[in-house]
């Protein structure tokens, strides 16, 4: 039978044949609406079976379905989504791979014969080819020591053989930090604390042999146990799934679950930092990309296919070979800091024999020693993680390491600069070492250097010199191995001829090392199932895969490591320090780097000075004090808005100088007696219209639902400022050709408010400053525009041209926009500049908004918290009443939720002068030095029950003068009425309650810095509130 005899032409086989094969190979996605299955499989059924092509139909089809489904699966659930703490499942169908414990494997099979009888002396081999002759040469693209350091962190991760048997590799093959955590559970449990909340034992890490080496490695190391405690504590803050408690179970079963829980998933985020820091920074660096400016990275994490539209493997596991073993060496580079400390410790180790005269048999002879403890007492291993110190650095009662050592010996790194690779450049000092690593090579039975090179995809050399074109380096190795197709890994690796620094080349090393490390990197970040296919926000939680995202703009061109210096040593590490943000470069030849790309302006180059921990200021005497003598300190609030504004900007929390100025814009803003009254009604109108266009409603569910926060407060104070303050046009529906979006006049007032007034971690400041600047700059055109229109009375075309270049057609001509006008026109006839006036306004603009929404935003949440029940009946009463009591008394509910739950725990000041703090009659006072960190505490003096009797209980009639609260516009009155305004909108809602679910929460936790932020819906952490979804009744 033929096709046509089946009503099916040859055409519409050929066609749904070619569209099936297309699908079928996922060369494109399939747009299931279109009807292709179903067509494909209409066509399929009325092929003759004698016809060839339904066959090839069938199997395309087949192959499509069969292979959306993998097989085999690439990942389980349960405690595979867990690293195991020996690496073993990694690859859960070849659970040994990359294991802890396991034999090393081989990268390239040796066929040319290289007996070891005939092979040159090992001592005579670093003589001739790896010892250094006369002074080092430094890196030549001035690398610091901590590159180094971190170098051999990433070693000491992969590489870890067993003494007694040196075909084993007693750590795991995988970028797991084993050197923090530990290489099997033994090792592991050394170091956790298991109290309920998933954290290490502090500054502890477990991998002893560190601490023989220079101290930067070990700082590192402290630097990645303290990160993984802030995660730990960050996780169960958020508590993302709503399983951990706070405290923790007091059952000793669900209390090691909870632990261990925790634990893993910190563990899991913690390694994905180091990863980053491995792309980010250390491949980065190899490629010479921060001298260019470059922020580009590689990106090995995602599935694809190659040219045949085979897919590329992932997440399969890795196994480190012994190859790589003898290429992850760095003799020639350290430092002369680092030569002199290693120096040090074999002196203790080997008295004063010359270094050069050391053999393997007194190297193990003095192993033994140490594994005994019958060493210098500076050697002797505390066999306790938890107790062990470094470097010559102590920890504390605490257990805990300063910051002041632990910033000492990090920036002592940063300094200190690296020597190059290649020949004849190691220090005698590593001697004995080096004949080690070329026996273990040797009993290995590794390949020869041109065998090596070809399995990297590398062309082998035909004669030493184009291995090496340094004559008395090729000639050495000629006497020593007579031919090139001779020449053995270890000294062909770190004796050839290096790189060039320049485009693309960083890292200065020999060709073969370079090309080598690349594939090695890639490799065990691609085939590292927890980078890969288990890299997802359900294993690492939201808020974790957010954290370890790498940011090109964050002023250190996407490196990472600056975010865990400056998180976990903020005093030490300002923002915008070369030893911040470009740790593994020396300061000088960073400052030439930025100078070329003409960004050294941005950065300072001087070692930072740490900043001093603040002195609490908890009396309200003493607050009062530092708030009316605001001449004996400083601000940051001030410069920052400067800094953003490009001018002397108003910003509302510095008194009294600012007293003037603030009753200039009251006036200018209130100028009749009615403009008040003017402003409540535009407040209730608005949140009275927002709640109606905003609310929802579902079909089958009772109930109405509104995003009081999002969608109400914050909008209904966008829409005030830029009627009242800013002069810009909203877009919206009937506006299409406004200014600004809300949501995008929102997210920039908040950029610059959180920027100015909330305090910031110094790994977040580099990108807020940005983010404000741009966004200040991107206002204040708009402001400008709208300061030209109110005070150029033009007429005409040449006010209508204006119109259109300024603001659009569509700027309604209303009441509200002649006010808005009449505001910046008297701020301009007061003497200011348009620059001026604009800088004012949008300070004014940022700094009585966005803490203005905050305030009623808090007011609503604390009083739907049960608690709180009573309060909100009355509540609910006076917000149907209309009379000046009423009022009163919602102000009152209003500072009582401030009080009690208030929007900044308090400011910091730093005094310009050594002066006292008076506290108060029989309270002693603070003595300040010029310098010094203030903090006001305004939660503990909101308490203080002097002050307010019965401090935890609201009363709404206390007296006005005890509040010291954070302005919230730039008049209290203002502030106070149009709260009082808004809540009885809110209040006098039918049947007020929160939403079901975390939606209905607007929840808060406190950081490291002990500022309270807001935990946004999708697993983030906000400044200030996003969402809080109510629902009433109509």
């Amino acid at each position: 039978m033929s096709a046509r005899a089946t009503g099916i032409s040859d055409e519409d086989i050929a066609r749904v044949e070619e569209m099936v094969a297309r699908v079928a190979s996922s060369s494109e996605l399939l747009d299931d609406r279109r009807g292709v299955m179903p067509q494909a499989f209409s066509v399929l059924s009325q092929i003759p079976p004698e016809n060839p092509a339904g066959l090839r139909i069938n199997n395309h089809l087949i192959r499509l379905l069969y292979e959306t489904i993998p097989h085999p699966v690439a990942t389980l659930l349960g405690e595979d989504r867990f690293r195991q703490a020996d690496g073993s499942r990694n690859n859960i169908h070849i659970p040994a791979i990359g294991q802890a414990g396991t034999p090393y494997a081989r990268t390239c099979q040796g066929r040319h014969p290289l007996p070891i009888p005939a092979l040159p002396d090992s001592a005579l081999v670093f003589d001739e080819l790896l010892k250094s002759t006369g002074k080092r040469t430094e890196h030549p693209g001035k690398n610091s020591s901590l590159t180094f350091a971190f170098a051999a962190i990433v070693t000491h991760s992969l590489f870890r053989t067993d003494p007694r048997d040196w075909n084993k590799n007693n750590t795991s093959s995988y970028f797991d930090l084993s050197p923090l955590y530990g290489s099997n559970q033994v090792e592991q449990d050394a170091v956790r604390i298991k109290d309920g909340r998933g954290r290490l034992y502090p500054d502890t890490f477990s991998e002893g042999r560190l601490v023989f080496l220079p101290p930067a490695s070990a700082a590192l190391l402290v630097i990645w146990n303290r990160n993984h405690n802030y995660i730990a504590d960050t996780i169960l803050k958020i508590n993302e799934q709503g399983r951990w408690k706070t405290p923790p179970p007091e059952s000793a079963g669900e209390r090691a679950t909870q632990d261990d829980e925790i634990f893993q998933t910190a563990r899991l985020i913690n390694c994905g930092s180091f990863m980053s820091v491995i792309l980010g920074d250390y491949v980065a660096g190899f490629l010479g990309l921060g001298r260019t400016g470059s922020s580009w990275a590689m990106q090995p994490f995602d599935p694809f296919k190659d040219p045949n539209n085979q897919p590329v493997g992932r997440g399969q596991g890795n196994h480190v070979s012994v190859e790589f073993n003898v290429l992850y060496r760095w003799h020639s580079v350290p430092s002369d800091e680092d030569e002199s400390w290693t120096s040090g410790v074999f002196k203790k180790l080997f008295g004063d024999r010359p270094f050069g005269s050391l053999t393997l048999a007194d190297f193990y002879e003095a192993l033994g020693r140490l594994r005994k403890g019958a060493v210098h007492p500076d050697l002797i291993t505390e066999p306790e993680p938890q107790k062990r110190d470094f470097g010559g650095i102590k920890r504390g009662p605490d257990g805990r390491f300063t910051d002041d050592d632990l910033a000492f010996v990090l920036q002592n790194a940063t300094e200190s600069v690296a020597h190059r690779y290649g020949a004849r450049g190691t220090p005698e000092v590593f001697k004995v070492v080096e004949i080690l690593g070329i026996e273990q090579a040797r009993r290995w039975g590794v390949c020869s250097m041109n065998e090596f090179r070809m399995r990297m995809g590398l062309k082998p050399f035909a004669t030493f010199e184009e291995w090496n074109r340094d004559p008395a380096v090729a000639n050495a190795a000629r006497k020593l191995y007579g031919t090139v197709d001779n020449l053995e890994l270890y000294p062909g690796l770190h004796a050839e001829e290096t790189m060039a620094l320049g485009p693309g080349s960083g890292l200065c090393a020999g060709y073969t090392i370079t090309r080598s490390i690349l594939s090695d990197a890639i490799a065990l970040i691609r085939g590292d199932r927890f980078f890969t296919t288990d890299f997802t926000p359900t294993n690492l939680t939201a808020w974790g895969i957010q954290d370890i995202a790498r940011d090109p703009n964050n002023g250190a061109f996407g490196a990472y490591l600056p975010k865990l210096l400056m998180r976990n040593l903020p005093r030490h590490y300002p923002h915008n320090s070369a030893y911040s943000m470009f740790p593994f470069f020396t300061p000088p030849a960073t400052r030439e780097n930025l100078t070329k790309l003409k960004l050294a302006d941005k950065y300072t180059f001087e070692r930072p000075v740490a900043t001093p921990a603040p002195k609490i200021i908890n009396n309200i005497s003493g607050i009062k004090y530092v708030h009316n003598n605001i001449s004996k300190y400083t601000s940051l609030h001030g410069l920052k808005m400067e800094y953003v504004t490009n001018s002397g900007a108003m910003v509302l929390d510095e008194e009294p100088q600012q007293a003037v100025e603030r009753s200039i814009v009251w006036r200018t803003l209130f100028p009749e007696k009615d403009d008040l009254d003017k402003h409540t009604r535009y407040y209730r109108k608005t949140i009275r219209s927002l709640i109606q266009a905003k609310s929802i409603s579902y079909d089958n569910s009772p109930g109405n639902y509104v995003d009081i926060v999002g969608d109400i407060i914050n909008t209904a104070t966008v829409r005030w400022v830029s009627e009242h303050v800013l002069g810009i046009s909203l877009k919206s529906n009937t506006n299409p050709n406004g200014d600004i979006s809300e949501q995008g006049l929102y997210q920039a007032l908040k950029t610059i408010y959180s920027y100015v007034y909330l305090p910031s971690s110094p790994h977040l400041e580099w990108v807020q400053s940005m983010q404000a600047k741009g966004a200040a700059d991107d206002l204040i055109l708009l402001i400008k525009a709208s300061i030209e229109r109110a005070t150029q009375q033009k007429r005409g075309l040449i006010q209508f041209t204006q119109r259109m270049v300024y603001t659009g057609l569509s700027r309604p001509n209303s009441d509200e926009s002649t006010r808005v006008d009449r505001f910046l026109k008297d701020l301009v006839a007061g003497g200011k500049s348009i620059d001026e006036v604009a800088g004012l306004v949008l300070g004014i603009a940022a700094g009585s908004t966005m803490n203005f929404a905050q305030a009623v935003a808090h007011t609503i949440d604390f009083y739907l918290q049960a608690q709180h029940h009573k309060q909100l009946q009355h509540i609910v009463k006076l917000a149907f009443k209309d009379d000046e009591e009423s009022s009163k008394l919602l102000a009152g509910y209003y500072r009582e939720a401030a009080r009690l739950n208030p929007q900044p725990s308090g400011h910091f000041r730093t005094a310009a002068e050594t002066h006292e703090i008076p506290q108060g009659v029989d309270v002693p006072s603070i003595h300040v030095q010029q310098g010094d960190l203030l903090f006001c505490s305004y939660k503990n003096t909101h308490l203080d029950p002097d002050l307010f009797p019965s401090a935890t209980h609201i009363d709404p009639r206390r007296p006005v003068e005890a509040y010291l609260l954070q302005d919230t516009s730039i008049n209290r009155e203002f502030s106070e009425r149009s709260i009082s305004v808004i809540m009885r909108e809110i209040f006098s809602l039918k049947n007020l309650r929160r939403a079901p679910g975390p939606k209905g929460i607007m929840r808060q936790i406190v950081d490291a810095g002990e500022s309270e932020i807001y935990v946004t819906l999708d697993g983030g952490l906000s400044p200030l509130p996003k969402s809080l979804v109510l629902m009433y009744d109509r």
